[in-house]
């Protein structure tokens, strides 16, 4: 992407982005800009003028982070990034951003927050937290190397968190007090009901009286009137019953009528129906029938006849017509046209008729005239008439139903008028009993009304005793009630008012709880403390109300749920509640710094008791995603492990909780799919990294947690554990005790909560509440039951008390225990190899306690566990550390312990570690002893030390009395001999070791192995031997084991012969990790597994890709695994090397023990009686093994020294001893005479010699082992050093020689070496210095205060260093003046010297001018210039000028003045012709220099070359100044130091060195060239190299020349060569300073 962005930037195009299409659109757009510009419309024209027209318009916004390496790496790489765009630095916010946006943020909230005209203060002190958190995180940085990043957004959500805590506290508040008002006032009201109800029982008791009296007399007078009332009753009684039995006999009557008819009602109901399916349009179409048939008209008849009152009614009448025929005579009636003129004109009221005809009325005559005048008629029957028409039919229906219920309602008609003179009596009956009733009535209402009287009076009389007892009741509840909860009114009423004036102090106290929630995660205790304490003061100063002593714990931790989250595995520190309230607060996600797994162990704990469940993942899940989309819906819990430095991108959503308002619920969308989101789902994600580096990114998205262990909250479980194992019963009851008080104080807290809730929850006054016998019962039970509750904590607490008094015996374990552990997590600052889980120090602690020597007397069992433990610990730790840390692991170890027991003055171990501070002004050096160049150093030791309480006036008894001090300064052991008194008296030995480090600072070592001899125990500073089969014991199969490897260390030979040894050699599988060799190693463990055999993954650290998979694969293992199982790895020390992996597994190191005595010892505990003897020759065997044995601790040992030591630190090892010992056997066993020279020849030049590369070092090795192999080796007694404590044995077995070797001393003398004893100065200065330089390095820091920038520091050194660079010399005027020149070698020299040094101040130019334009910005600060700069600010000579210029050790301050000598030495040759002496230091190749001295004189004396060699003369009468005339052949040198060895003045040939005398000048030296030497023969000749730098090791160049080796020095001894070979004596043109 930035490729493209970087070509947009650059040209506006990006390469192959555009189509065919495109270019037709762009075509169409922008060709008439090329005409108009007169440009031919060429298509790369065309295109040409579209760029323009982007580049004008297209506008970028590219937002970048610039910390890491990554930032400037994408500027160097894309430069567009910079030329093609303004840059502009979005950094922290000004303090008016953060007022201005603190203001805005919360006016919207100020009423809802109850804060009105509080916001201003409020904003400043949000300010003063951001800006101070700002500053306490450099501090932190500086100190404790940890990053915290402090942002816009951390501002921001400090104060959404202080709107959320504050109103949350404050509904928090009100709740409660609204809760304890109500149960108060309830009680309150309760006291006064006591006094008003014992005031109204008086008032009832006369009023009870009278209405006793009142309801006798009552009683009497309804006794009489009852009586009368009796009578009448059955005067009623009996007629009503007479009146019943006509009333039956009436209705039994009308039973019978009506079912009677019943049948022609249903006939006429079924009619009726049928008639209403009649329509208008039927009757039309009978109407305008011209000649109806006769089933019609007489249908029609019936109607009519039956109808006839109705046409009467609207006045009409039976139409008389001649019949068909017939002329004059009697007329008849024409029904048919009657009905047509009267009924069917009308048809709607025709329907209308038929439907209300009234069949009860129907006229007599009408049925007779129908009877005679249709019924007889044979159309008038149902079949006739239903073939006419649909209304016939019905009309016919209509007139048979009335007819057939005319009838029937005739012949009924007797038993109907029977009915009706029976009713009529029935009615006169009843009219007379209704009398007699009203008349009972009336006597029963008047008795009814006595009755109710009396009932009233007997009601008055029982509600007034009642109402008594009522009263009484209630007094009794009331005073129950008052009485039972006296206590919680008195503390309702007092946290009433806490609560209310808490109230007042709320958005003081929210400032301090929400700076905490936001910021306070990353940061360790003493850090929180200090940040908490600077907040609450500053609340004072700005005058926000506040608590006093306002802690986040206080404002925001809950007893009942931090109990319970201790019970889940939360450590009780304060750091650890602190941890557990953030988490509880925080509205972001949460990432836990969890190195010893304890928020891992506790958010399992708690997800466990969660409802929906808690699912654990690692980052490298392959269904990661997967899992997390299950949960989000599912509202479960997710704990993500592992994290790494960097989040995974599709986690973004989930971290930024990025949700919809979707309806009633919430939506979020991960990758491609849409989720609903559950609100219960929470996530937590945790790493074991230490001290891992986020960035700012990751600061925003989630809420750090520094989750690593402290100090107090390991203690307290390491006495758990202590105690569970010494006493389980004991630390059991403990358990159950904590456990039953925290759910007894729950239990308590919810008793509370339901008797103010039962308060509460009444609804009316106090009366209502006493009358409740349940609420009072359930009051009284819950006030019973919590004093109960309060009785068993009180108990339990005596018995907690007890027992805590029991356990508190142990606590000098656990203190001691939590110590060592935070010193072995230190160790993985120094190696990212040294990391050790929790788990794994438990693990080790139970088998220490286990294994203990027992006591009944408890100080001792203490002094037992203590000490047991501790060696326990050293001796595992030391197995995994490199020999050059075993030493300082122990100093570690015994300071720690002695800080543990305020044994140790922090200032004088600061001082000891750091040195003294600030600039110092030397004295004057009034010694006679120590040279100029070491006092300064000196004296500001001494002059520091002085600022020290013990050292009082030390500097000045130093200067007044520095001859008492001289012996101090000459012994091989000072750190054995007496300081001058009074200090010998006044000083402790610690203090000893800093007087020690200012004076002699060589001996500081052995001195402080004497130190720990002294504090702890001898065996401190002797680290324990490797044993392959006691790590292998420790381990199981899910533990895997690693060997850390170092330069050289090749473990296979030793796994080998283990796996030989535990019958697994043809069980095991190997491979070497590399590119694509993953797979092939997960094939091979997964099969080991299964078959229980071992595999070796070797060289772990070529496989950083692989890591994560490694580690998949061992958190795999499980105990089902095959229990031969074992997983065996080697790496070489490896930041991307999985530190769980680390952490539980069983770590060695092999590599060769420091020192000739561990050497040996570890050399001789390999070895057995059978070893030693398997040979013919047994005494020469074991003679001659011992000497190969001393001889390979001898050239292993010897590389602590340095390049005196070896030219090339060779990485010997084992196998070749273990080849050397076959072969010596071999040849002693076919060989009668010892071939010496043969083993010397194999040992030296084969098996050893095989890796040695440079010659000096071949000539060095043959000529050690000459003194180890030899015919006087067989000797009892011979002696290996001048000393005589090493010597050839008498032969003996194993345990004789253990029994010497433990014997010989710890740090062996250099003239064990064959050395001088200046040689072990530098050395153990070097030593020193990485022993105290390390130590410094896991301390926490002391921040300083801010001076210049780095880059303004860097600016000022190039500056400087411009300043001090010397002008590159005129080289065409120096060739003119120096011609090549057959007779003078030495112009050609010039010339070349010129050239190069030239080429080297070119580039010194140039490079110093474009590193301060790349500071300014003015520049891309390239690779090489970042280089540049790095080497300026840390004093070195930078890596571009290093390649261009002279072989040099020197730091760049010297360097440079170095660089200016050399060209004044040139300028001085070029001025005033070639030179009498020459400055041979000051040659950029000076064998060229010695190539030209000797062809002067080849061409002047006509000599080959080749024949030709230097007579080395040593003129130690002379000095360089001494000379006035060039020699006539050869030359003058001077500037050669002497290493190893000096130049004896007065013998005139090199002896030993002086005394602390590193470095010694060789006089005045004349190279004469000769054919053939002559040497003195009382001497002998050692042939000294002479190196240009110190290190002496080089390289071959192109010239065939070494880089760093100049030529063989010839110079004379009174001592054998081998002497000063094995010395290391060697010669320099340039020191380090």
């Amino acid at each position: 992407m930035l490729e493209d962005l970087n070509n947009v930037l650059n040209s506006g195009d990006v390469t192959g982005i555009y189509q065919e299409k495109d270019f037709e659109d762009i075509t169409q757009a922008c060709k008439q800009e090329c005409i108009k510009r007169q440009i031919p419309p060429t298509r790369m024209n065309i295109f040409t003028q579209y760029l323009i027209r982007v580049k004008k318009n297209i506008h970028l916004i590219i937002a970048m982070s610039p910390l890491g390496n990554q930032f400037t790496t994408r500027l160097r790489m894309f430069p567009s990034l910079v030329n093609c765009c303004t840059i502009d630095w979005f950094t922290e916010w000004p303090e008016e951003a953060l007022i201005g946006v603190g203001k805005g943020q919360l006016a919207d909230y100020e009423q809802e927050l109850a804060i009105e005209g509080k916001i201003p203060v409020l904003v400043e002190m949000f300010k003063n937290l951001h800006k101070s958190v700002e500053k306490l995180s450099q501090r932190f940085l500086a100190e404790l190397r940890r990053y915290n990043y402090v942002t816009p957004t951390s501002y921001l959500e400090l104060l959404q968190l202080y709107r959320t805590i504050l109103s949350e506290k404050r509904r928090d508040l009100n709740q409660q007090i609204q809760r304890l008002k109500g149960g108060l006032d309830k009680l309150i009201a309760a006291n006064d009901a006591v006094e008003e109800i014992k005031i109204t029982l008086k008032d009832m008791q006369p009023k009870l009286e009278q209405a006793s009296i009142d309801t006798i007399k009552m009683m009497e007078k309804l006794k009489v009137d009852k009586q009368e009332a009796d009578d009448t009753q059955k005067i009623v009684a009996r007629e009503e019953s007479e009146a019943t039995k006509q009333q039956e006999e009436a209705t039994q009557l009308a039973t019978q009528a009506e079912a009677s008819v019943a049948d022609a009602n249903r006939t006429l109901e079924l009619t009726i129906v049928e008639v209403q399916k009649l329509r208008k349009e039927h009757l039309v179409e009978i109407k305008s029938l011209g000649s109806p048939p006769n089933a019609v008209k007489v249908t029609l008849a019936g109607v009519v006849i039956l109808m006839q009152d109705y046409i009467k009614q609207n006045g009409g009448e039976i139409i008389l017509t001649m019949k068909e025929g017939q002329i004059g005579g009697k007329k008849e009636e024409n029904f048919f046209e009657t009905a047509r003129k009267y009924l069917l004109s009308d048809p709607q009221k025709l329907l209308d008729q038929l439907l209300k005809y009234d069949k009860d009325s129907t006229n007599p005559a009408h049925i007779k005239k129908l009877e005679e005048k249709v019924i007889p008629q044979p159309e008038f029957n149902i079949d006739a008439v239903k073939n006419c028409s649909f209304a016939t039919k019905f009309l016919y229906m209509w007139v048979k139903a009335m007819y057939d219920y005319y009838r029937v309602y005739t012949e009924t008609k007797p038993l109907r008028d029977q009915l009706v003179a029976m009713r009529k009596i029935v009615e006169e009956k009843t009219a007379e009993l209704k009398i007699k009733k009203e008349e009972l009535e009336r006597v029963n209402a008047k008795i009814r009304e006595l009755e109710e009287m009396y009932n009233q009076k007997i009601l008055e009389k029982e509600d007034l005793q009642n109402k008594m007892k009522e009263c009484e009741i209630k007094l009794e509840r009331a005073q129950k009630l008052t009485e039972g909860l006296s206590e919680e009114k008195e503390r309702w009423g007092r946290d009433i008012k806490s609560l209310q004036a808490k109230v007042e102090l709320l958005p003081g106290d929210s400032i301090v709880a929400a700076g905490m929630v936001a910021y306070s995660g990353p940061f360790t205790s003493h850090y929180r403390t200090s940040m908490e304490g600077d907040w609450v003061l500053k609340l004072g100063v700005v005058g926000v109300a506040h608590s006093e002593g306002v802690t986040m714990r206080q404002f925001l931790g809950d007893g009942v749920k931090i109990q319970a989250w201790n019970i889940a595995g939360l450590p009780k520190d304060d750091t650890s509640t602190e941890n557990g309230i953030i988490i509880d607060k925080s509205r972001r996600w949460c990432l836990m710094i969890d190195p010893q797994n304890q928020a891992n162990k506790f958010i399992k704990n708690m997800g466990r008791d969660n409802a929906e469940g808690i699912d654990v993942v690692k980052i490298s899940d392959v269904n990661l995603m997967r899992t997390l989309e299950l949960a989000i819906q599912f509202g479960k819990w997710v704990l993500l492990e592992n994290v790494g430095r960097e989040l995974d991108p599709s986690l973004e959503p989930i971290l930024n909780q990025q949700l919809v308002k979707s309806g009633t619920s919430y939506t979020i969308t991960i990758g491609d799919k849409q989720l609903t989101y559950n609100e219960k789902f929470k996530l937590y994600l945790t790493t074991t990294i230490p001290n891992p580096h986020y960035s700012p990114e990751t600061f925003v998205k989630v809420t750090i947690i520094n989750f690593a262990i402290t100090a107090s909250g390991l203690e307290e479980q390491m006495l758990a554990q202590i105690v569970a194992l010494e006493n389980p019963a004991l630390e059991q009851k403990k358990i159950e005790i904590v456990k039953k008080n925290a759910a007894d104080k729950k239990q308590l807290l919810a008793i509370e909560d339901s008797i103010l809730k039962s308060l509460s929850d009444q609804k009316g006054d106090i009366s209502e509440i006493l009358l409740d016998e349940t609420l009072i019962n359930k009051l009284q039970t819950s006030k019973r039951f919590a004093a109960e509750i309060n009785q068993r904590v009180k108990d339990s607490k005596i018995t907690e008390a007890q027992i805590d008094e029991v356990r508190e015996s142990y606590r000098p374990v656990a203190f001691r225990s939590s110590l060592l552990f935070f010193c072995i997590t230190d160790l993985a600052n120094i190696d990212p190899m040294y990391q050790y889980s929790l788990q794994w120090f438990t693990k080790l602690f139970v088998l220490g306690v286990e294994n203990a020597q027992p006591s009944t007397v408890i100080e001792e069992r203490l002094k037992n566990l203590n000490d047991y433990f501790t060696y326990s610990l050293y001796e595992n730790i030391c197995r995994s550390l490199f020999e050059r840390h075993k030493l300082l692991f122990s100093f570690m170890l015994c300071v720690k312990i002695l800080q543990g027991a305020q044994m140790m003055d922090d200032k004088q171990w600061r001082y000891l570690l750091a040195g003294p501070q600030g600039d110092i002004k030397i004295a004057h050096n009034p010694t006679a002893w120590i040279s100029d160049n070491a006092w300064p150093d000196i004296y500001r030791q001494i002059k520091g030390m002085s600022t020290l309480d013990a050292f009082k006036g030390f500097d000045q008894f130093f200067i007044d009395n520095t001859d008492m001090f001289k012996g101090i300064w000459d012994s091989s052991q000072p750190q054995k001999e007496q300081l001058p008194e009074p200090w010998q008296g006044q000083l402790t030995q610690f203090e000893k070791l800093i007087f020690l480090k200012a004076l002699r600072p060589d001996k500081l070592v052995p001195a402080v192995q004497d130190y720990i001899d002294q504090q702890l125990n001898p065996k401190f500073t002797i680290p324990p031997t490797f044993d392959l089969e006691k790590c292998y014991k420790d381990s199981s199969p899910m533990s895997p084991l690693i060997f850390v490897l170092s330069a050289g260390s090749d473990p296979v030979a030793d796994f080998l012969k283990f796996a030989d040894e535990q019958n697994m050699a043809k069980r095991f599988d190997s491979i070497s990790l590399g590119q694509g060799q993953g797979p092939k190693a997960e094939r091979m463990v997964k099969d080991a597994i299964q078959r229980g055999g071992w595999v070796l993954l070797q060289n772990c650290h070529l496989a950083i890709s692989w890591m994560n998979d490694l580690e998949r694969i061992c958190e795999e293992l499980n105990e089902n695994i095959h229990k031969d199982f074992r997983l065996w790895l080697t790496s070489m020390p490896s930041n991307s090397f999985p530190i769980p992996v680390l952490q539980n597994s069983v770590k060695m190191t092999i590599e060769p023990p420091q020192g000739i005595r561990a050497n040996l010892m570890r050399t001789y505990k390999n070895l057995d009686d059978k070893e030693l003897s398997d040979c013919t020759k047994q005494d020469i065997f074991k003679k001659l093994l011992f000497g190969f044995c001393l001889f390979h601790a001898i050239i292993q040992d010897r590389r602590k020294f340095g390049a005196i030591g070896w030219n090339i630190p060779y990485e010997f090892t084992n196998e070749d001893l273990t080849v050397c010992k076959r072969q010596l056997k071999m040849l002693l066993d076919e060989y009668d005479k010892v071939p010496y020279k043969v083993i010397q020849y194999l040992g030296a030049e084969i098996n050893y010699g095989g890796r040695v590369t440079d010659d000096k070092d071949v000539r060095l090795i043959k000529t050690i082992i000459k003194k180890y192999i030899c015919h006087e080796a067989l000797r009892d007694g011979y002696k290996f050093s001048e000393s005589g404590i090493y010597v050839s044995l008498a032969s003996t077995n194993q345990e004789g020689y253990l029994n010497y070797i433990e014997q010989l001393p710890l740090n062996p003398d250099p003239e064990a070496f064959g050395m001088h004893e200046n040689a072990e100065i530098t050395n153990s200065q070097n030593t020193t210095r990485v022993l105290l330089e390390t130590v410094l390095s896991i301390q926490p820091r002391q921040s300083s205060g801010t001076g210049k920038s780095r880059e303004e520091t860097i600016e000022e050194i190039a500056t400087f260093v411009q300043s001090r660079t010397p002008e590159v010399l005129p080289f065409d005027d120096i060739f003119k003046k120096y011609p090549t020149s057959y007779e003078e070698s030495m112009n050609t020299v010039l010339v070349q010297e010129v050239i190069r040094y030239n080429r080297l101040l070119a580039t010194m130019k140039e490079s110093l001018i474009n590193v301060k334009k790349a500071l300014k910005g003015q520049i891309v600060m390239s690779d090489e210039l970042e280089s540049l700069a790095n080497s300026l600010f840390d004093n070195q000579v930078p890596l571009m000028w290093a390649d261009k210029g002279f072989l040099s050790l020197k730091p760049l301050s010297s360097w440079t003045n170095d660089l200016s000598a050399r060209i004044n030495f040139l300028q001085s040759w070029i001025d005033n012709g070639t030179p009498k002496v020459f400055w041979i230091s000051g040659f950029f190749f000076p064998q060229a220099f010695l190539t030209g001295s000797l062809q002067n004189y080849a061409r002047r004396h006509v000599i080959a070359i080749d024949k030709l060699n230097y007579e080395f003369k040593i003129l130690d009468t002379l000095s360089p100044q001494d000379i006035d005339e060039k020699p006539e052949d050869g030359c003058y040198v001077f500037g050669i130091s002497l290493e190893g060895i000096r130049w004896d003045y007065k013998k005139h040939y090199i002896t030993h060195p002086r005394p602390k005398e590193l470095y010694s000048e060789l006089p005045l030296v004349w190279l004469l060239p000769c054919i053939e030497k002559e040497y003195p023969k009382d001497l002998v000749i050692y042939q000294c190299p002479l190196y240009k730098v110190v290190s002496r090791a080089g390289t071959l160049s192109t010239t065939g020349h070494s880089t760093n080796f100049v030529t063989f020095l010839e110079l004379p001894s009174k001592d054998s060569e081998e002497q000063w070979i094995r010395a290391g004596a060697a010669a320099f043109l340039s020191l380090r300073y």
